[in-house]
């Protein structure tokens, strides 16, 4: 397998575990999978080990909103990657690596600042998942926009 086959297999599988992953966050975030984060969180914002009922209220509305949002952009990522991407479209991988840029580091510099040391710890390995093999399939010099 060509390096450039491997990152793009290796983002489809990446994308496509993130899409799942997010729909578990916007959907499921009240149950048992997501108690653990939920006492990271109360422990973060108020020092103590459940959140209380008004703020498991906001937090359960901004996880199912992020949720969302990142299995739809991980499912736009995903079709990104496996058609233009793959047929060698420059455009397709700025378009990859721009948005997961910008995503990287706002989100992981604002998580580092309020001292959310998990999400920081996801972005990271979300961020090598994306950013190696985006390496792997980055177009040549003379590729036009």
């Amino acid at each position: 397998m060509k390096p450039r086959d491997l990152g793009i297999w290796a983002l489809v599988l990446g994308f496509g575990m993130q899409i799942p992953f997010g729909l578990s966050v916007a959907l499921g975030y009240t149950g048992p999978l997501w108690a653990w984060h939920r006492h990271r969180l109360a422990q973060q914002l108020s020092q103590t080990a459940e959140l209380s009922p008004d703020a498991m209220a906001i937090a359960a509305q901004l996880a199912a909103m992020l949720g969302a949002t990142m299995a739809c952009w991980a499912l736009s990522m995903l079709l990104v990657v496996h058609f233009p991407l793959r047929k060698g479209e420059a455009w397709a991988w700025w378009c990859v690596a721009g948005s997961s840029a910008l995503w990287f580091l706002v989100d992981t510099a604002l998580s580092w600042h309020h001292g959310a040391w998990v999400n920081v710890a996801f972005n990271v390995t979300a961020g090598v998942m994306i950013g190696l093999p985006l390496l792997l399939c980055r177009p040549g010099p003379s590729a036009a926009l």
